[in-house]
């Protein structure tokens, strides 16, 4: 007899917590839940957080414990003939909508953030994120050659004025030291409810900064945000809303720069595997 998937609904609640229940007509006595942070479906020798099942589903608590970052696979378990047996959960409905509450939670250091996903080939799993620092990304425009990236700096203001600056750090292999940086101006919170978390910022740089360079090939520039207090710079990545995997659907025009030594080139912010804001310089057909 081929037995049926076992699918699972999650809802975001209002404190951020993760409920995840099994869709009654599986037919199975699902016994628990818990979540593997191996990358495939095999749970032996990996990193497992259990979720005790309760009348309306497993919760997985933004009390509970932090998860490592990283993704996390979804497991239910239920009794066979020979012991416990383990099986990974489908996605059903996800109701996400609470994640792009501004108070779902208030964002705070260190951050934590979950964001339910459907897999590739449809299975159910969790994207983590746990950062000491952070700067969210918000508005990212390309307008002609210049570009403009806008954020949110958690933590404290900067203690020697409200400025800080936008570093973009080359990844390179041939010139891995070169950077450019920027200073940005003072802009307001994204929504009043995260006022007093951080520092808003907005900083505009030419294109064609990132473009001077003579190593044939692409150039990948990260970008940092800079507290002009002496503390570390902090990845700009955007990774407070709904969407786990932003690379293929969050999505910037390129700009194309004529004049440098190296020829034409297009230059195009865009979004990492793990959601932080990159820009790409390309070399372009003469």
């Amino acid at each position: 007899m081929k037995i049926p998937f076992l699918i699972a609904d999650c809802v975001i609640e209002t404190s951020g917590d993760i409920r995840v229940r099994v869709a009654p007509e599986a037919g199975m006595p699902v016994h628990s839940m818990f979540l593997s942070a191996k990358e495939d479906s095999d749970v032996q020798g990996g990193n497992v957080v259990r979720l005790p099942l309760t009348s309306d589903g497993a919760v997985l608590r933004r009390t509970y414990g932090r998860l490592t970052e990283g993704r996390w696979n979804l497991f239910a378990e239920y009794p066979g003939a020979s012991g416990m047996i383990q099986r990974r959960l489908r996605a059903g409905v996800q109701d996400l909508r609470r994640l792009l509450d501004p108070l779902c939670p208030r964002p705070a250091l260190p951050l934590v953030s979950w964001i339910p996903y459907r897999t590739a080939d449809g299975w159910l799993a969790i994207r983590s994120w746990e950062r000491s620092g952070h700067a969210e990304a918000s508005d990212i425009e390309v307008d002609g050659d210049v570009i403009t990236v806008g954020g949110w700096l958690l933590g404290p203001s900067p203690a020697a004025g409200p400025e800080l600056e936008l570093e973009l750090e080359l990844r390179s292999r041939v010139d891995p030291a070169r950077t450019i940086t920027a200073v940005a101006k003072p802009a307001p919170a994204p929504y009043p409810a995260w006022e007093g978390t951080g520092q808003g910022f907005r900083c505009t740089f030419p294109a064609g900064d990132l473009a001077l360079g003579k190593a044939p090939g692409d150039e990948l520039w990260d970008v940092y945000a800079r507290p002009g207090d002496g503390r570390e710079p902090v990845r700009v990545a955007r990774l407070l809303d709904d969407i786990a995997d932003k690379k293929e659907v969050c999505t910037y025009p390129s700009t194309e720069v004529r004049a440098t030594a190296r020829g034409p080139v297009e230059v195009r912010p865009f979004y990492t595997r793990d959601n932080a804001l990159s820009i790409r310089v390309a070399d372009m057909a003469p």
